[in-house]
C-alpha cells in the first residue's frame, strides 16, 4: 500500500475504530481507481454501505470522505432526501454536487487525488408504497427516478472516461436497494458492516469514543473491561455508553464540589452508564425479551457479585454447567484462550462437546429461571429472556413473528443466552413427528411455534459448524418435568445437557443465602447459623424460593 494511501487509513481509523478490514477493502478499490488505465477498467465507482441503524455507516462514509477531501476543504456530501422532494433547488444542489465531482475527479487525475462523495439518506430512494395513485404518477415525472437517472449518468460518465471518482451511499440493511440502482456502471458493490462486534471491534470503537473523556490512571484495563462488557453493543450504544459515563462523571464532581478540570471518569460512573444505556439490537424485542440483568462487568472479573458463584444449594448443577458449558463456550467465543483450555485435560468439555442447549429441570420455586441468568452472566453474555405468556398470541401467526424476533436479536447481540421459561408450554410432549433419523418419533402435530423452534435451534447448531460469528448462541430451556417436553427438543443434537435442581435447602445454604442478603454487613456467623435452623424448620423442606422469601423478611 502507498504511502498516501496509508495516510489516509490513518486518518480514517482515528474517527472510526473496529472496521480496518472494510477500510482496507474500500482503500484496496480506491487504489485501482487511481491506477487508471486497463486497471482502473470495470471496477465500480458506486459502493453501498449497508448495516443495521447505528452501525456506522454515516460515520464511516463521512470520515472517508473527510480523509480524502483535499486539505482546507469539505468533504463533498448531498442529501438525497431532499432532491427526493421534488424541490427545484434541491434537484439543482444534487446537479451541482454532481458536476463539481466531476470536475474535481479530471483535475486530480494527473496528480493522483481522489474524490468520494457522499449520498446522504438514501433511503429516499425506495420505490413508492404500491397503494399510491399510479395514474397521477405517470402524470407527473416521478423525483425519484430523476434522482436516480442523474445519479446513474453520472456513475457511467466516471466509468467511461476511468475517473477516480467513487459514490458511497450508506443503506440500511434492512431495506432493499432499488434494482434500477444495482448492476454494471451503477452501484456494482455492496459493503456489509460487521454485526455483531467481536471484542477487538468494541475495543476499537471504546478507545475512539474515549479520546474525549479524562480517564483514570489503568485507562487499558477499564476500556477491556468494557469491550467485554459489551456484547451486541452495535457502535452507536458504545457513544452512548461514554457518553453516560461522562455525564455520570460531571454529577459526581458537581455534587462534591470539584472544579471541572478535575473531573475524570472512573469504573463505578460506566457501570450507572450500564444502568441507563439498552443496546439498539434488544429495542425491537421489547414485546418478547425482557431486559438482562446488569451483572456483565462483575462476571467477567470473577467476583461473588454475579455469574453461577451467587446460586446457593445446587453445586451438582454449578459444575456441571461450569464443566460441560461455561469453559467450552468462553473458548468458543475467545475469551479463553485455547492452550488453556487444553491444559485442563478432562476436567472440561471442548467446543466440539458444547451443547446447542442445556434444559433445567426442577419444581416451581427452585431457582431454574435464576440459574439461567446468572449463568448467562458467567459466559459474559448478553441475556434474552422469554416466558410463554411473552410469545404466544391469540393473532395468527404472531407468535411465530415473536419467536424469530427473539431468535435474531440474540443472534445480532452475540455471545447471548436465549431463555425460554417453562418451554414444555410451547413444545409439550406428542407435538411432532421425526424430522429425521436423529430425531425420537413421537405421535400428534406439531404448532407453528413449536417448529419454528424447531428450526432456531437446529440454525444454532448449523451456525457453529460454519463457525459463524453470530452461531455464539446459548439455549436455555426451563421446565418443571422434562418428561412433559417434547422428545425432538431433548434429542443430543438439540438440549443435550439436562440439569435437575434440588428443591431441598440446607441450613448452611439458607446461611449463605443470609450473608448475601446481609450483603457483609449482617450479624455474626452464629446468630445468622442459628436463624438459618429456625428457617429451615419453618419451610419444613421447601423449595430454594421460599427459604429466599424468608431470609428477605428476616433481613428486613
Amino acid at each position: 500500500m502507498s504511502e498516501y494511501l496509508l495516510e489516509w487509513r490513518r486518518r480514517i481509523l482515528e474517527r472510526v475504530g473496529g472496521f480496518d478490514d472494510v477500510v482496507d477493502a474500500l482503500l484496496q478499490l480506491f487504489q485501482l481507481l487511481l491506477a487508471g488505465g486497463p486497471a482502473a477498467a470495470g471496477r465500480p465507482h458506486g459502493i453501498v454501505i449497508t448495516g443495521p441503524p447505528g452501525s456506522g455507516k454515516s460515520h464511516l462514509a463521512d470520515a472517508v470522505a473527510e480523509a480524502m477531501a483535499p486539505s482546507g476543504s469539505a468533504p463533498a456530501a448531498v442529501d438525497v432526501a431532499a432532491a427526493v422532494t421534488g424541490s427545484p433547488e434541491a434537484m439543482a444542489a444534487l446537479r451541482s454536487a454532481l458536476d463539481k465531482a466531476t470536475q474535481r475527479a479530471r483535475c486530480c487525475q494527473p496528480s493522483g487525488g481522489l474524490v468520494v462523495l457522499v449520498l446522504e439518506r438514501a433511503e429516499s430512494l425506495r420505490p413508492a408504497p404500491a397503494d399510491e395513485d399510479e395514474d397521477a404518477a405517470r402524470k407527473t415525472l416521478d423525483p425519484r427516478r430523476a434522482v436516480s437517472e442523474q445519479l446513474l449518468s453520472e456513475l457511467r460518465l466516471w466509468r467511461d472516461e476511468g475517473l477516480p471518482a467513487a459514490v458511497l451511499m450508506p443503506w440500511t440493511a434492512a431495506a432493499p436497494v432499488p434494482p434500477e440502482l444495482c448492476g454494471a456502471g451503477a452501484l456494482e458493490l455492496v459493503i456489509a458492516l460487521p454485526t455483531p462486534l467481536a471484542f477487538g471491534q468494541r475495543r476499537a470503537v471504546l478507545e475512539v469514543c474515549a479520546r474525549s473523556l479524562r480517564l483514570r490512571d489503568g485507562a487499558d484495563a477499564l476500556l477491556n473491561f468494557e469491550a467485554g462488557a459489551t456484547a451486541g453493543f452495535l457502535p452507536c450504544d458504545l457513544a452512548a455508553l461514554c457518553r453516560a459515563a461522562a455525564l455520570s462523571a460531571v454529577h459526581r464532581a458537581g455534587a462534591s464540589g470539584a472544579s471541572a478540570a478535575a473531573v475524570s471518569v472512573v469504573a463505578d460512573d460506566f457501570a450507572l452508564a450500564h444502568q441507563r444505556t439498552q443496546p439498539t439490537l434488544m429495542r425491537g424485542v421489547a414485546t418478547a425479551v425482557r431486559q438482562p440483568m446488569h451483572a456483565l462487568g462483575a462476571a467477567a472479573t470473577g467476583t461473588s457479585g454475579s455469574g453461577l458463584g451467587t446460586v446457593v444449594g445446587q453445586s451438582l448443577v454449578v459444575e456441571m454447567l461450569r464443566a460441560r458449558v461455561v469453559r467450552p463456550f468462553l473458548q468458543l467465543t475467545g475469551e479463553v484462550p485455547p492452550d488453556e483450555v487444553a491444559g485442563r485435560g478432562a476436567e472440561t468439555a471442548s467446543t466440539a462437546e458444547l451443547p446447542v442447549g442445556v434444559l433445567l429441570e426442577g419444581a416451581p420455586g427452585t431457582g431454574k429461571t435464576y440459574v439461567a441468568q446468572q449463568l448467562a452472566a458467567e459466559l459474559r453474555a448478553r441475556a434474552f429472556a422469554a416466558a410463554p405468556a411473552d410469545i404466544l398470541a391469540p393473532q395468527v401467526g404472531e407468535a411465530e413473528k415473536r419467536m424469530q424476533r427473539l431468535f435474531d436479536s440474540a443472534r445480532k447481540s452475540a455471545p447471548s443466552v436465549v431463555i425460554i421459561e417453562d418451554v414444555d408450554a410451547i413444545a409439550p410432549t406428542g407435538t411432532g413427528e421425526a424430522s429425521s433419523e436423529e430425531d425420537p418419533p413421537e405421535e400428534g402435530s406439531e404448532t407453528h411455534v413449536a417448529c419454528v423452534l424447531r428450526a432456531e435451534v437446529d440454525a444454532v447448531r448449523t451456525g457453529r459448524l460454519r463457525r459463524a460469528p453470530e452461531a455464539s448462541l446459548l439455549v436455555v430451556a426451563t421446565t418443571s418435568d422434562g418428561a412433559r417436553v417434547a422428545g425432538w427438543l431433548r434429542a443430543p443434537h438439540r438440549l443435550a445437557l439436562a440439569c435437575r435442581l434440588s428443591p431441598w435447602m440446607s441450613p448452611g445454604d439458607v446461611a449463605q443465602l443470609l450473608r448475601q442478603g446481609f450483603h457483609g454487613r449482617g450479624p455474626p456467623d452464629a446468630v445468622l447459623a442459628e436463624a438459618a435452623a429456625v428457617l429451615c424448620g419453618a419451610c419444613r423442606g421447601a423449595e430454594g424460593a421460599a427459604a429466599a422469601a424468608c431470609c428477605r423478611a428476616a433481613a428486613v
